[in-house]
């Protein structure tokens, strides 16, 4: 029979410092080269807690994605009632995955690429909550008058993820053919380009 920890406080700790080596680490190396034993280790908790837990080093991770995405889209309110919602929205995007390189790399390299419940797991925790909300928002301002009412909104906000996602996906690509830098597609001057794209796209013809 599994252990228990003492309290739930103790508990709650524990997963949090779990959560946090595993971020730390993942900062320093690929996910298929961290342990389990260097995860505990960091965490300074029983190699055990992580099973307990999280049911497994992948599930861990899923929680890391999950928690960040959390706090991301705990932040969207304020996102969507600025005065320039879908330019918000752009550099509130582009700034979750500037400051979280390396969680998008796992994402990429190690959830959506395989068929597995892990990808189930992280689509619903983050792609699906931003398509609940996104096509809203653009049918809002299709409402008000501020971007073409024949557009769909549900393909539009697709897009729009897509055109500040791809440049990190296909980084191989984009930094050896193009020459464009992370440090350009960092930079505020990206953010308007992309901005300026989508909405010149979304106007009402004059």
């Amino acid at each position: 029979m599994r252990g228990r920890p003492l309290d739930t406080k103790k508990s709650e700790q524990q997963k949090e410092h779990l959560i946090n080596a595993a971020h730390q680490l993942l900062a320093e190396k690929s996910f298929k080269n961290i342990t389990i034993r260097e995860i505990a280790a960091r965490a300074a908790v029983n190699s055990a807690m992580i099973s307990y837990h999280f049911g497994g080093k992948e599930q861990l991770f899923i929680a890391l994605v999950s928690k960040l995405a959390s706090h991301n889209l705990g932040q969207m309110n304020t996102v969507f009632s600025s005065d320039n919602p879908i330019k918000t929205l752009i550099q509130h995007m582009l700034g979750f995955v500037n400051k979280n390189r390396a969680v998008a790399r796992f994402i990429h390299d190690e959830v959506l690429t395989q068929d597995s419940p892990l990808r189930d797991q992280f689509i619903k925790s983050v792609p699906t909550r931003i398509a609940s909300v996104l096509p809203k928002l653009i049918k809002k301002m299709q409402q008000e008058g501020k971007i073409r009412a024949d557009l769909n909104p549900t393909w539009a906000g697709f897009s729009l993820v897509s055109l500040v996602m791809m440049p990190f996906i296909v980084s191989p690509v984009r930094e050896q053919a193009w020459g464009i830098s992370e440090q350009q597609i960092s930079s505020p001057e990206w953010a308007e380009h992309l901005y300026q794209l989508f909405i010149s796209g979304c106007k009402r013809d004059s």
